[in-house]
């Protein structure tokens, strides 16, 4: 799809209008291909008959007639005016790096070029293509340039004009061939997908509006810059780079017809090509052309276009000349046809192709520097004498001037078709043809060191160096070749790579590719921060030298001090004047000077106002005062009820200051007119209304923590602020009408109270706010009130927290307190004797005391536990007398006792933990027999039942004297029960007390036991002054 555009009006004066896009469209065809290096080579006889069939063709038929109708009144009248007459003497050894051969050709012209990439050099010449590594080994042979667009729109005709670039900050090739002297228009291009370019690449074609003839490509950021020599339409191109870089199917093209083309006949405006760091962004493309006074259209000059595109809205994009940069004088003109550089041997002359700028247009950003290079062949003398017009420009601010210019023709020999480019140390390089009646078409280099560009001279100083001396002339055609190239190795930024061609035999050509590698120089250089100040200002001088000196000798003439062997010295001025600076610089071996005169510009400044104070009603209104300054100055105001204007500018007049209506008392604005290093006030005072001022609340009582309060101003002037403590802070310490005032205060840290004024006032009156904070309240606390702890001695510890100094103030004699004072957070230990007592706890409070306050704690001790336990409770023993060992432990005094007669213990009494021996009699009877044996301390008895068996042989007294006695055990009752009448019966505990007693009871009794306490009890049966003996179990 191609959408046209209202094609903009030529404005043949000064700037040219600017224009909208002719057209804009997307490409045709996309496709990805490759590795490159797959592709079919020519075979060597393909490569003899392609040769041969180039030689029968003739380019660029448009070129051949030319016309300079203002040829009369064209200058120079007489030679070049910047005519550089002997070759320069900066030797530069070993310049050279690389010089190989490049491909053989045969076509008129053969249109070679190529660039350096990071690790091959790309060669092109009509029609075909080759790929070298940097020592010139080959790696890609010839190849037909159309095998790289096969199948693409156009790709079938291989129609030559082919452009190789390398694109630096994209690490990527663009190559392009166009198509249409016999067929269909069409622009194709190819970007590879890497840095390698026998790898793969990414293939476009755009159908163009009239055939795109010697089409010249300029890398951009936004863009890849095309411009054609097609005068019947579009001439001015640019392609959309950024979706080409990743492949995008249908990148776009915006096309523009130029309205201001010189008027040359054939012409293709050049597009700045950037090496390097990209323009500043938003920066248009730029193209340049020359113009000649003899074409008419102006006079002779460099005209500057700018084309500003945008790739969201092509529509919006437009295409404007910009500047017609005047330039020492020229003459393009070598005649109307293509003879006009001579040659040994032969009537042949040769194209100087003369009516254009040379291939590249080259665009560099050194940050603060923007430069652009180029050149251009013209006759030096009028006798058709080939020399290379150059040009650097630099941009000021924004307009693009001529910061040196020269014409390269040391000797008698024409030079011509060459190529210029600047590497990042600002040497330039420029490489071309040269030829006369006694020498051979050759190629030649020269160059321009960094150090010569600081100064900035317009000669090209480094000698000249061969890098093909030629051997024979060209016959049987006029045309050399259209362009050439020089190119900067993006590897180092320093190497330049330089090809083009030269004749093997009469109809047959070479080509060459050299690198070149010019050896950094001793060269003063440096710059000032600011070369224009006023008086009693300082400059920060920067050496820039080249060539690493050593040693640095400036002459400051004005300055303070005159002298210096500093690197980077500050001087002052303190006389206003124009000064020259000097700096020489050493390296032990060699000196170079650089003499920059009139470089510093001293100026007296000049600052006052008048009048210098007005006073105005209440009214809005507006006074007038006038500024003398003569520096740039700016205009602040510390109200916001004044209002002026202008608030700035370089020079001084009337400034209007337009004030408000005053609904307030009389107030004051003071605005300050400075200059970087003066200022002068414009006081402006309104009258006003009685004053008012207020605070609510007027006082305030706050606690102890960190806060703050607000409080209400009302008011209708301005006021100042004051406090009379460092414990506070307020937000504002003054300003005018009403107000916050934010009271922030700190801790009061202290156990008294404090308070603190803080007054306001205006000019007539006044108001205070107090302010009250509380102290500390004293504050003791432990982490317990009361503590509960065993008989045994022992220790605890308590928290105790407080904020003031605490003392024990009571204690008792079994507690011992550690420590006895303290504050903050402490840890103290309450040690305590054992409780002896077995009855009795006890108790103590222990009061901490301090800042009246206290904190009382009590610590109960409990009563001592008795303790009583036997090893045994129950034994069992034979009829026969025996004992048993008994173990006591406790931590009582204990006795031991029992009812029964055949038992005795031995101790019976004893302290603590101890033994005792129960020892037992014979048991006669025929009936076991049961004793209890009591162990007892204050309130504890232990009870130990000793069982004896029965004497095997005995009777028993009861049984025999026919007493029965049963149940036995009991638990609530037994009974008695004999065959004789029974004068008494007593029963008795084992302690030998009497429980009850019977006279004269029945021969059968019964006895409750309910309320007896278990145990042994003894029964005694008295019958006839017979006593007999038996024992119940009580249980």
């Amino acid at each position: 799809m191609q959408i046209h555009a209202q094609q903009g009006k030529v404005n043949p004066d000064g700037q040219g209008e600017k224009v909208g896009p002719d057209a804009f469209s997307k490409a045709i065809y996309f496709d990805r291909v490759g590795p490159l290096i797959d592709f079919p080579a020519l075979t060597p006889e393909e490569l003899i008959a392609m040769e041969e069939k180039e030689k029968t063709k003739v380019r660029n038929k448009s070129l051949q007639f030319r016309s300079y109708p203002n040829a009369a009144n064209a200058l120079p009248k007489g030679p070049d005016a910047v005519w550089q007459k002997e070759a320069g003497q900066t030797r530069n050894v070993g310049n050279i790096i690389q010089n190989f051969s490049g491909q053989t050709t045969g076509s008129y012209p053969p249109d070679c070029n190529g660039s350096a990439g990071p690790n091959h050099f790309f060669q092109e010449v009509n029609v075909k293509y080759s790929i070298y590594d940097k020592t010139g080994n080959v790696v890609v042979p010839p190849t037909n340039l159309n095998t790289l667009f096969a199948g693409v729109p156009g790709g079938n005709t291989n129609e030559g004009d082919p452009i190789l670039l390398y694109d630096d900050n994209a690490d990527r090739w663009l190559a392009a061939e166009f198509s249409g002297v016999s067929g269909p228009d069409y622009m194709m291009i190819a970007i590879s997908v890497t840095d390698d370019p026998t790898g793969d690449w990414y293939r476009w074609s755009w159908s163009m509006n009239g055939f795109p003839d010697y089409m010249k490509f300029g890398v951009w950021e936004d863009g890849y810059y095309m411009g054609t020599n097609t005068t019947s339409g579009s001439d001015i191109y640019v392609f959309e780079r950024e979706e080409m870089l990743i492949g995008g199917t249908s990148p776009q093209m915006v096309k523009f017809d130029n309205p201001n083309r010189p008027l040359s006949g054939f012409h293709c405006v050049l597009p700045a090509d950037c090496d390097g760091d990209y323009a500043p962004a938003g920066t248009p493309g730029i193209f340049l052309t020359i113009n000649d006074d003899a074409w008419g259209g102006g006079g002779d000059a460099l005209w500057l276009f700018e084309l500003d595109v945008d790739w969201g809205t092509p529509s919006n994009s437009t295409f404007q000349r910009t500047q017609q940069i005047a330039v020492s004088p020229f003459d393009s003109n070598f005649g109307s046809t293509w003879d006009n550089i001579k040659q040994p041997g032969t009537g042949q002359e040769l194209d100087a192709i003369n009516q254009i700028l040379m291939y590249r247009v080259q665009y560099r950003n050194f940050g603060t520097e923007k430069r652009i290079v180029c050149n251009h062949t013209v006759d030096v003398d009028g006798t058709d004498h080939a020399g290379i017009r150059w040009y650097e420009l630099e941009l000021n601010e924004d307009t693009w001037e001529i910061r040196q210019e020269g014409t390269y023709a040391p000797d008698e020999h024409s030079r011509w078709m060459g190529s210029i480019a600047m590497n990042g140390t600002k040497d330039i390089a420029l490489g071309y043809s040269a030829s006369s009646t006694t020498k051979y078409p050759s190629i030649y280099y020269c160059g321009q060191s960094s150090v010569e560009n600081t100064a900035a001279t317009g000669i090209m100083d480094i000698e000249e160096g061969v890098i093909k001396e030629g051997t024979v002339s060209q016959t049987g055609a006029n045309r050399w070749g259209d362009y050439s190239n020089m190119s900067v190795d993006p590897a180092d930024d320093k190497t330049f790579w330089f090809t083009t061609e030269y004749m093997i035999s009469g109809s047959s050509k070479g080509s060459k590719i050299a690198s070149l590698y010019f050896a950094e120089l001793l060269g003063a250089s440096f710059t000032a921060g600011s070369p224009t100040i006023f008086v009693g200002g300082t400059v920060d001088f920067t050496d820039l030298s080249t060539g690493n000196p050593t040693s640095w000798a400036w002459t400051f003439e004005g300055g303070d001090p005159a002298t210096s062997n500093l690197q980077n010295p500050s001087v002052v001025y303190p006389v206003a004047g124009t000064y020259d600076v000097t700096l020489t610089v050493g390296d032990g071996t060699n000196t170079n000077t650089l003499v920059r005169p009139d470089y510093i510009l001293v100026k007296e400044e000049i600052l006052a106002i008048d009048p210098g104070a007005v006073t105005v009603g209440i009214e809005a209104g507006s006074t007038i005062a006038a500024l003398l300054v003569n520096k740039f100055w700016n205009a602040t105001e510390d109200c916001d009820w004044v209002t002026v204007s202008p608030t700035g500018g370089i020079s001084g007049g009337n400034i209007t200051i337009s004030y408000d209506a005053n609904t307030g008392v009389q107030r004051e604005c003071v605005i300050t007119f400075a200059t970087a290093t003066a200022s002068v006030d414009f006081i402006l005072t309104q009258t006003g209304v009685a004053e008012i001022l207020s605070l609510d609340p007027m006082s305030a009582t706050v606690d102890l923590a960190a806060s703050s309060i607000d409080v209400a101003l009302t008011s209708n002037t301005s006021w100042t602020l004051a406090e009379t403590c460092d414990w506070l802070t307020v937000a504002l310490e003054s300003g005018e009408g009403n107000a916050v005032l934010t009271v922030t205060y700190d801790e009061n840290t202290t156990f008294d109270d404090r308070e603190c004024l803080i007054h306001v006032a205006a000019s007539t009156i006044s108001s205070d706010f107090t302010l009250l904070q509380t102290g500390i309240q004293a504050s003791i606390t432990t982490n317990t009130t009361s503590e509960t702890v065993a008989s045994d001695p022992a220790s605890i510890d308590v928290e105790v927290t407080s904020n003031v100094e605490w003392s024990v103030d009571e204690t008792c004699d079994w507690i011992t307190v550690t420590p006895e004072t303290g504050i903050g957070s402490t840890t103290v230990t309450f040690t305590y004797l054992e409780n002896v007592s077995f009855s009795d706890q006890r108790s103590c409070q222990i009061n901490f005391v301090g800042g009246g306050t206290s904190a009382l704690i009590e610590i109960i001790q409990l009563a001592k536990v008795a303790e009583l336990s036997l090893n045994t409770y129950q034994e069992e023993v034979t009829w026969q007398q025996g004992n048993v060992p008994v173990e006591v432990t406790s931590n009582l005094n204990w006795v031991v006792t029992t009812p029964c007669e055949w038992i005795t213990v031995d101790p019976a009494s004893g302290s603590q933990s101890g033994n005792f021996t129960i020892s037992y009699v014979e048991n006669p009877a025929t009936t076991e027999r049961n004793c209890t044996v009591f162990v007892s301390g204050i309130e504890l008895i232990k009870e130990l039942s000793i069982t004896q068996a029965a004497h095997p042989d005995a009777i028993d007294e009861l049984t025999a004297n026919q007493i029965s006695l049963f149940p036995n055990p009991a638990t609530q009752s037994f009974t008695i029960q004999s065959e004789r009448p029974i004068d008494q019966i007593q029963v008795v505990d084992i302690a030998g007390k009497l429980v009850v007693e019977f006279n004269q009871p029945e021969k059968k009794l019964a006895i409750n036991t309910i309320d007896w306490e278990k145990g042994t009890y003894f029964v005694k049966i008295t019958q006839k002054k017979t006593v007999i003996t038996g024992t119940v179990m009580i249980r």
